[in-house]
């Protein structure tokens, strides 16, 4: 598991990164520039972390991609939900305001990924 936190902190510089350069270069809206970095950054997690972290899945690669990102647009509501409240009624820039909601999402998605997904929960 040591893996995880070396993988999530590339995937999240990765996230920001990708937000800032289509804030910075393009007239997307934050919440459409948002979820492109997001989707974007968490596929790349995907086969990462299913490489490096859940070795032991017994799950189909494309199935498993499947659940992984259904179980991310879950996180991404979150994330845009406390976006919103941040930018728009808290007056936050928008890369703090991902900043600030990134704990919600990267938990949400640790956790039922590691009992749901990649299946190994019970093998630890």
């Amino acid at each position: 598991m040591a893996n995880f936190s070396g993988l999530a902190l590339f995937t999240f510089l990765g996230d920001i990164t990708l937000l800032f350069l289509l804030l910075t270069y393009t007239p997307l809206h934050y919440v459409i520039a948002t979820a492109c970095a997001f989707w974007i950054a968490l596929s790349a997690n995907y086969f990462l972390t299913r490489k490096y972290t859940f070795t032991g899945t017994e799950r189909a690669l494309h199935t498993g991609y499947v659940i992984f990102m259904g179980t991310a647009l879950v996180g991404l509501v979150f994330v845009l939900g406390i976006m919103t409240i941040l930018i728009e009624h808290l007056h936050f820039d928008p890369l703090v305001a991902r900043v600030c909601s990134a704990s919600a999402g990267a938990l949400w998605n640790y956790f039922v990924n590691l009992k749901y997904n990649f299946k190994v929960v019970d093998k630890e």
